[in-house]
């Protein structure tokens, strides 16, 4: 096996493939495999010359991605996109993959001869929006890049303290419009040192600041995608 010195953010190699695009809805469904695969293990990636893993940037221990021949299973549809997360949840340290990895979209990855399947973590019904999952494949449906967005979280409260009403009010208050549609509740690791924050997101009406997170515990903006005037 190969390692790459030079640490990775998924995050950030799925904004320079694809883009970064906030949005109010977060649509999944739940996937499920044709059938249960063997899991690989850790030793079987490291024993495998042709495959190489690249480490979270703030997490040296949370694997990135995954490239190279890592998996067997050839992937035409979501579903064996699915079933090649489930084989590698040992070692990307996923719980449960039927519950917590929701498929999002499948779409051609521009200018290179391969299709990316998207997948979302969920706890507890609310979505992780900071980061995703992707399986990407060749044009023979060859898994080549496997791109691991998921965060272990054994206990989080995902009751915001803040309630929907109070966001619309923040919003109507501080940017003098509304919120475009209702807003979302969502997890983010993004903004506190790589600890999950309970936040609501919310597009904006009619401003320059067209959208927002804020904490769900405190009522704190904690980004603005536009000008801000504090």
């Amino acid at each position: 096996m190969k390692k790459v010195v030079a640490m990775v953010s998924a995050l950030s190699i799925s904004c320079i493939l694809f883009g970064c695009d906030s949005t109010s809805k977060f649509p999944a469904s739940k996937v499920t495999p044709d059938t249960l695969p063997a899991q690989v293990s850790m030793s079987d990636l490291t024993a495998n010359q042709d495959v190489m893993i690249e480490y979270q940037k703030d997490d040296p221990e949370q694997i990135a991605m995954i490239t190279g021949k890592f998996s067997d299973i050839q992937v035409q549809n979501e579903q064996d996109a699915a079933c090649v997360i489930a084989s590698m949840a040992n070692v990307l340290g996923i719980k449960d993959v039927s519950q917590e990895i929701l498929f999002v979209d499948r779409q051609d990855v521009k200018g290179q001869s391969l299709t990316a399947y998207t997948f979302r973590q969920f706890y507890e019904n609310v979505p992780v929006m900071s980061e995703v999952l992707k399986v990407m494949v060749d044009q023979f449906g060859t898994p080549t890049i496997l791109m691991n967005g998921y965060h272990a979280m054994d206990t989080f409260d995902v009751a915001p303290a803040v309630d929907r009403k109070a966001i619309k009010k923040l919003v109507k208050d501080k940017y003098k419009s509304s919120t475009d549609g209702e807003p979302e509740p969502g997890i983010s690791f993004a903004f506190h040192g790589g600890q999950p924050v309970l936040v609501w997101y919310a597009d904006i009406k009619d401003s320059v600041v067209r959208s927002v997170y804020v904490d769900a515990a405190s009522g704190e903006i904690l980004y603005a995608n536009g000008p801000i005037d504090d």
